[in-house]
């Protein structure tokens, strides 16, 4: 391996709720990686919306902290040849119409983090209806209070967070 490139490994993570905040999926992943953060976090981003439409999930609020992932993705139509620029393009194309973008906080965003972290132990894992019961607590005071108090537009039976 040449020493400019720095090798990591990446714990990838996915939580889909509804607008109540029930847990309709979860899922985690370890992936070697030689990615900058930014490239890490988009490939992360195809990952979730491509299991996201496995799941057959089409309205979708996907919540990130990664800051470079929303202003590539508002210009995600003005010409950029860059290999992030091209991974935002293929996220546009799995997300279709019926999504909407957030930036949010790691400190508010405490499921995926955990999700994330879980990916170092548990490796590759899909959980469908369910959530690892570390994250519960997690998800009663993320997600669900959102749910509940605020909505985010999450009105409709078919939206979910992501």
């Amino acid at each position: 391996m040449h020493p400019s490139i720095r090798y990591m490994v990446l714990g990838w993570e996915l939580f889909i709720g509804d607008h109540l905040g029930q847990v309709l999926a979860a899922a985690s992943m370890l992936v070697p990686s030689v990615y900058q953060p930014h490239i890490g976090e988009a490939v992360a981003f195809r990952w979730a919306l491509e299991t996201a439409r496995h799941l057959s999930f089409s309205r979708i609020l996907f919540e990130t902290d990664c800051l470079r992932i929303v202003p590539q993705w508002k210009n995600r139509h003005t010409q950029n040849n860059s290999y992030f620029a091209g991974l935002i393009q293929d996220c546009a194309i799995l997300a279709g119409p019926n999504f909407v973008e957030n930036i949010t906080y790691r400190s508010t965003n405490r499921v995926a983090h955990e999700l994330a972290k879980l990916a170092f132990t548990v490796k590759d894992f899909v959980w469908i209806e369910e959530a690892p019961c570390c994250v519960e607590p997690l998800i009663d005071a993320d997600v669900r209070p959102l749910a509940l108090v605020e909505c985010k537009g999450l009105i409709s039976k078919k939206e979910y967070l992501l």
